[in-house]
């Protein structure tokens, strides 16, 4: 009896969650960011590719048809059997006004991403850097839009928010509603009412000046959680994490529900060793799954039944509304995944403690207790969720 009233009142304060969440993103959506047409510095783009991500072309020629007047992007890859390659060297023969470079170079950390920008950081000829991984889209004025706020000297990292596209599998539509009914709202949340000291691997923006002080990407090219660690060390510095207003697209395409569920937990293992002390509270986003088991507890009770329906009631409604803040109103065709997605998510936080063991880009890892990274030799072993070529994200 006394744990249906703790589970009970977990749920209330869920709703007490979701409730503040929908205030939070619509306090920020409705902040309108100014762009100061004269305001242009000079900006390195750093683009770390492993692998032939789906619509890979797309998503590289987004950051040739930028409109802004100066700029170089600079690709680094591991070996010149690259499947990307091919790719990036058509667009650099379609686009010879944008300068652009290859880096071919093997990083020797274990978060290769990371060791990876570190030396394309070395090649960069502006003071302005913006790391962006290769799996993501951008309209023409990212680059106007991610450079305003450093108009204030109290920025020291810019940041930016995504939603799925391209959607071509229910696997792909689940995770695309969890990530924009889920991470923007608890994102919002640490803008508002927390000093947010994250980052998104969608966009790393900082000045030289301010990677150097933080160390460098060297710095944390062990850890798993690059972009944590990026904006971890930026706020510990005093400076800002500012969340740009300019949300860009992931491309999943294709995905399978072994891919989803690979990908996911070593998301929710990433938060399990950077923020341990979160990890715990996202049990309060879950108001359907919580809710359920107190049905399955209750012998399915006429209170447990109720709880159950205002649960998925404020979760639609939360989340419907969230979609039309994002401007991506076609994703509430997929709306009646989303008690899919929280009951997926559910499973990947209760089993995520389990392990330290996770697939990235097709390598195979083991997380140290302090979120640093170790590399599991495979020797002719399969792992237990492959990762196709396109999707070794």
């Amino acid at each position: 009896m006394w744990f249906e009233a703790i589970l009970s009142l977990a749920i209330v304060l869920s709703w007490v969650y979701w409730i503040t969440a929908l205030i939070s993103t619509w306090a920020f959506h409705r902040e309108k960011e100014e762009v100061d047409p004269e305001f242009a510095p000079p900006v390195s783009i750093l683009k770390p590719v492993k692998g032939l991500d789906y619509g890979a072309y797309l998503n590289l020629k987004s950051f040739f048809t930028q409109d802004y007047p100066r700029y170089e992007i600079l690709f680094g890859v591991e070996s010149s059997e690259e499947p990307t390659l091919p790719v990036i060297k058509r667009l650099m023969e379609e686009h010879p006004q944008i300068p652009a470079k290859i880096v071919i170079a093997e990083p020797k950390s274990a978060n290769r991403k990371a060791g990876m920008l570190e030396i394309l950081s070395s090649y960069a000829s502006y003071p302005l850097l913006i790391a962006s991984d290769s799996d993501f889209r951008v309209s023409p004025d990212y680059l106007r839009r991610i450079v305003q706020p450093f108009k204030r000297p109290e920025v020291g990292l810019v940041t930016a928010f995504y939603r799925g596209k391209e959607l071509l599998t229910t696997a792909a539509r689940v995770e695309a509603i969890y990530i924009s009914t889920n991470l923007l709202p608890s994102a919002s949340i640490g803008l508002r009412w927390m000093k947010m000291g994250y980052a998104f691997g969608s966009t790393i923006a900082l000045k030289r000046e301010t990677l150097e002080e933080i160390g460098g990407f060297k710095s944390f090219a062990d850890y798993l959680a690059d972009d944590h660690e990026a904006g971890a060390r930026v706020r510990a510095t005093g400076k800002l994490v500012y969340l740009s207003r300019c949300i860009v697209d992931t491309v999943l395409g294709p995905v399978r529900w072994r891919d989803l569920w690979s990908r996911q937990l070593r998301w929710m293992r990433c938060v399990l060793v950077s923020r341990p002390l979160l990890y715990p509270e996202i049990i309060l986003t879950f108001s359907i799954p919580l809710s359920l088991i107190l049905c399955l507890l209750a012998d399915f009770s006429f209170f447990s039944r109720a709880l159950l329906l205002i649960s998925l009631g404020i979760r639609m409604v939360t989340g419907w509304l969230v979609l039309g803040f994002m401007d991506y109103r076609e994703l509430r065709k997929s709306i009646l995944l989303l008690p899919v997605a929280d009951l997926f998510q559910f499973a990947l936080w209760v089993w995520a403690p389990f392990g330290r063991k996770i697939v990235w880009r097709g390598e195979e890892y083991r997380l140290r207790g302090d979120g640093r990274l170790e590399r599991v030799e495979r020797r002719g072993r399969r792992l237990p969720f492959p990762i196709p070529r396109w999707r070794r994200r």
